[in-house]
């Protein structure tokens, strides 16, 4: 941000510090810049600066900090939490973020490490900077993990003793937070590594002890693993997935890409919920395992209780709610449809089209989550495998020539309709004219004549059905 060095010229006791110089190291160029404020008001320096650059200013933390956005950029203005820039720095949270830089730049660059962060950085590791690190901020404990995922680093070994020790305080992140570092966290390439990490140190559990239960059923017959591991493996399918897209879709890679990169609320990616979806897909099995003499496992309507289940805990725990919510249940209530086209073997062009329209915008989704729970259901089984591939690609197929199909007008409207049938406005005009639009989907309706007869053959059904 070239108007901050010019900025500091005039306004000193100006510091960068956290995360910027540590992606500085990294050769990273970042568009996120925290500004310690070592001298004067943290507030007074974010509306100067944003003056000077025109940004807009937004007050935070009870008017102490100011957060400056210009253009794609933002800069935090905050000041110091102790007396010396050195003892902020150690009451951060990790060494690798604990690193600082005073401004304005002059000769030689020298970064303020009291917590040896470089050697850190060095040896790859996230350790924290002091013993009261997750009890001050009980979020940091995601954030740990987080860290560790996103830069391939190791927790070091006495910060995961720590890490498993605290991990109960989870409990006492709030909603918002522990959504914000969540979503963080499932937006990056590769999420499993870390919830294994949280897995093991007890992290996942006290965040969502709705998932207790799924440690001790088996994930299907056989018993050779747990509904957990299951879905554990279910998300390492997915990473690699998400890493090859054209593995799973042959000329729809590109736009799901470009799909699950859609934020339905900012800095909450498809690609996220998606992860959130497949972690809470399989919440119910353990209250509808049922078995059979022979051991055969059945977890009869499991998608639609996990859904629900899912939802409750996105709504409580995670204070979210509208698009999104039905966006994860949606998903994980539809988890299995793929396996059953691909069962039957045979399907018609109808089966492929109400499957699209119960899953709407998560289409995308709802077949990569299959792809995913195949895998990992039928590890080292490559048959169920190639089976659901060849659905996949067989839904995909069907999905082009759908939409090739569709004609640029409407064939009927719902006034036609009303005038044709001699119906009054009401729902059944509505229904009508969801069989006329299967119709011209699957080749039955190509002009307005067969969509006419389509609309009085769904007349029939409807009102045969009353009768019934």
């Amino acid at each position: 941000m070239k108007p901050l060095s010019r900025f500091a010229k005039k306004n000193p006791g100006l510091v960068l510090a956290g995360g910027i110089v540590r992606d500085a190291i990294q050769g990273i160029a970042s568009k996120d810049v925290d500004i310690a404020v070592e001298k004067g008001s943290a507030m007074a320096a974010g509306k100067k600066f944003a003056d000077l650059t025109g940004g807009a200013l937004v007050v935070l933390g009870r008017e102490k900090l100011a957060r400056v956005h210009v253009g794609d950029a933002l800069a935090d203005f905050t000041p110091l939490r102790a007396k010396t820039l050195e003892a902020d720095l150690r009451l951060r949270d990790f060494t690798i973020n604990a690193m600082a830089v005073r401004l304005p730049f002059s000769g030689p660059t020298v970064v303020i490490d009291p917590n040896n962060g470089l050697r850190d950085y060095r040896a790859r590791l996230i350790r924290v900077c002091g013993p009261g690190c997750f009890r001050d901020d009980p979020v940091r404990l995601w954030r740990a993990v987080r860290f560790a995922s996103r830069l391939s680093f190791k927790l070091e070994k006495g910060t995961r003793r720590r890490l498993k020790a605290e991990s109960r305080l989870a409990s006492k992140c709030t909603p918002d937070r522990l959504r914000d570092e969540l979503f963080r966290l499932f937006s990056l390439p590769r999420v499993a590594p870390a919830l294994r990490e949280a897995l093991s140190s007890g992290l996942l559990m006290a965040t969502f002890p709705e998932m207790k239960p799924m440690l001790r059923v088996p994930a299907h017959d056989g018993g050779a693993i747990d509904v957990i591991e299951h879905t554990l493996e279910a998300m390492e399918h997915l990473d690699r997935a998400l890493a090859r897209p054209s593995a799973v879709f042959s000329r729809e890679a590109g736009e799901s890409a470009r799909h699950l990169a859609e934020e339905p609320v900012k800095g909450r990616p498809r690609l996220a919920l998606l992860r959130l979806a497949l972690l809470l897909h399989d919440i119910a099995k353990p209250e509808t395992v049922s078995s059979e003499p022979g051991g055969i496992v059945h977890f009869y309507e499991h998608e639609r209780r996990g859904a629900e289940k899912a939802g409750e805990l996105m709504k409580k725990r995670l204070r979210m709610g509208g698009d999104e919510v039905d966006a994860v249940t949606r998903i994980i209530r539809l988890h299995l449809r793929m396996g059953h086209l691909a069962s039957a073997g045979e399907f018609t062009d109808r089966a492929v089209y109400r499957f699209l329209k119960a899953a709407g915008g998560e289409f995308f989704e709802v077949l990569l989550h299959a792809h995913a729970d195949r895998l990992a259901t039928h590890h080292r089984k490559a048959a169920p495998f190639r089976e659901l591939a060849r659905t996949v690609s067989r839904v995909l197929a069907a999905r082009r020539k759908m939409a090739s199909r569709v004609p640029r007008k409407r064939l009927l409207d719902g006034n036609e309709v009303m005038k044709a049938l001699g119906l009054k406005p009401g729902p059944l005009v509505g229904e009508v004219l969801r069989a006329v639009e299967e119709a011209v989907a699957v080749g039955a309706a190509r002009n307005r004549g067969e969509a006419l007869q389509a609309a009085r053959e769904a007349l029939d059904r409807s009102r045969r059905q009353m009768i019934s």
